[in-house]
């Protein structure tokens, strides 16, 4: 998503330049507990493990952060889309499904390298 919007950017620079854009969704708005369960459901799917058992415990933003927080985390795509013409495609599960799947791919190659044994020569 961020890739799109530097390429939309750098081929706008006039519309572009002095801006300040927020990139994201407004159709991906979840809760945490939410966040959450899909990323617990992408891995599990990614990886193939089933997923674990172990309880969400719910907080409270306030009990977290304290009083006056704003949990609500909806991206205002008005600037982007007025300055470049640039609305986000991809929805959240896709975005949690390329970027799991990146990690746990690079994490088991990394661990496959680390654990190697070095062969005699």
């Amino acid at each position: 998503m961020v890739l799109n919007v530097k390429i939309f950017s750098q081929d706008n620079p006039g519309r572009a330049n002095g801006h300040i854009f927020n990139v994201g969704n407004p159709n991906n708005e979840v809760t945490v507990r939410q966040l959450v369960e899909m990323m617990t459901e992408v891995y599990a799917k990614v990886s193939g493990e089933p997923p674990l058992e172990a309880p969400i415990v719910d907080v409270s933003s306030k009990e977290f952060y304290g009083e006056g927080y704003d949990d609500k985390r909806i991206p205002d795509m008005t600037i982007i889309n007025k300055q470049l013409g640039w609305n986000p495609k991809t929805s959240l599960w896709d975005l949690l499904e390329s970027t799991l799947t990146y990690q746990h791919r690079t994490y088991a190659e990394a661990i496959k390298q680390a654990t190697a044994k070095p062969t005699a020569s």
